[in-house]
C-alpha cells in the first residue's frame, strides 16, 4: 500500500491536518460528499488519475488515505489497520486536554506529524 497523503476533517467539515499537495487538498474536499453513512469504515470512496481515495469516519471526524493506484490489490484489512492506527492517534490529540475539541485550527502536534509522516510512502 502506497499512501501518498491523509486527511483528518473535523466535526465541522474543517480541516484537521491535510496532505502537502494541492491536488490532494482537492481529493479531499472533494470527498468529504461521499462521506454520509452510519459506517466506521467506507471503503474506496473515489479515483483520480493514479490516486485512490479510501474513508473512514467516527464521532463526526473523518480521516481519508490516499494511495497510488497499483496492479495490486488494496485489501480492505489493511486500510483498517491504517485507519484505525490514524484513528487512535486522532483520540490522542483530541483528548489532550490542553486541546480545544471544537477548534477549527489545524492539528499542530509532532507527535502526530511525526506519527503521520512514518505512514507516507512518498
Amino acid at each position: 500500500m502506497n499512501v501518498v497523503g491523509i486527511a483528518v476533517i473535523g466535526k465541522q467539515n474543517n480541516p484537521l491536518y491535510l496532505p502537502q499537495k494541492l491536488e490532494y487538498h482537492y481529493l479531499a474536499h472533494c470527498c468529504l460528499d461521499l462521506m454520509e453513512s452510519n459506517e466506521n469504515y467506507l471503503g474506496l470512496l473515489t479515483t483520480m488519475q493514479d490516486v485512490a481515495v479510501f474513508g473512514y469516519q467516527f464521532n463526526r471526524y473523518k480521516i481519508m488515505i490516499m494511495t497510488k493506484l497499483q496492479d495490486t490489490i488494496t485489501r480492505d484489512q489493511e486500510m483498517i489497520k491504517a485507519f484505525k492506527r490514524i484513528h487512535l492517534l486522532v483520540l490522542r490529540v483530541i483528548n489532550n486536554p490542553f486541546y480545544d475539541p471544537d477548534s477549527t485550527e489545524m492539528i499542530q502536534s509532532a507527535m502526530f506529524e511525526r506519527e503521520l509522516s512514518k505512514m507516507l510512502t512518498v
